[in-house]
């Protein structure tokens, strides 16, 4: 009789309690959409994307954004659809969202990067190519020596020309980029005596051999 009586106490808490519970706690099937609310909008984005549906991309990612306001992901993914639509402006945008959200994600500043670049936006370039070099330092070194040089900061080119060929060599295009600055560059360029007596002082020091080389060859001697 005592486990019959217990065995109805139980049934009867569990009906009363039944309502609250149910009332607090979502249905699995519930709990389980909502879960797959942003997945499902985040893939038929990727696939419009594929099919260069960029517009019906961005709606569906704003789907997720909705979902997930802080999601980098889908911030990265619809930064590029604007980008693709060459809307720079919103481009911009959802990347640098992006990069606050996930700062040590390198994706998200290439992304920033590429807007400006589109644009020749070059100053602006700069930085977030510095920062890139965090990453890849000498990948990134060669792009930076670009934006020098069509910023015409040449002296900051040729400082960083001359410190990637102690590190990496020497290339076809930053040798270019060297002569042209001694060539055309009078504030950059250095004079043959100076060049003459650094070497005296300091004969080791291959830079000065180079660069006296370069002052010949702009000056075609």
């Amino acid at each position: 009789m005592k486990i019959k009586n217990l065995f109805g106490g139980i049934i009867l808490a569990g009906s009363l309690l039944g309502p609250v519970a149910a009332f607090a706690q979502q249905e699995p099937e519930e709990i389980a959409l909502a879960n797959n609310d942003f997945e499902n909008n985040f893939f038929e984005a990727l696939k419009q994307k594929g099919m260069e549906n960029y517009d019906k991309a961005i709606v569906s990612l704003q789907k997720c954004l909705a979902k997930e306001p802080n999601s980098a992901v889908a911030y990265h993914e619809l930064g590029k659809n604007y980008l693709w639509l060459k809307n720079y402006a919103e481009a911009e945008k959802a990347f640098k969202k992006a990069t606050e959200i996930d700062p040590k994600n390198r994706w998200y500043w290439q992304g920033l990067y590429d807007v400006y670049y589109e644009q020749k936006d070059f100053n602006r370039a700069i930085p977030i190519v510095v920062k890139l070099t965090e990453w890849r330092k000498e990948y990134y070194q060669e792009d930076l020596v670009s934006l020098y040089m069509y910023t015409q900061q040449y002296d900051k080119a040729l400082t960083l020309i001359n410190e990637m060929e102690q590190t990496v060599g020497m290339s076809e295009k930053r040798e270019r980029y060297k002569l042209e600055i001694l060539a055309g560059r009078v504030e950059a360029k250095p004079k043959r005596e100076a060049l003459e007596e650094a070497i005296k002082k300091d004969p080791k020091n291959e830079d000065n051999y180079i660069d006296l080389i370069y002052l010949y060859s702009a000056s075609n001697k």
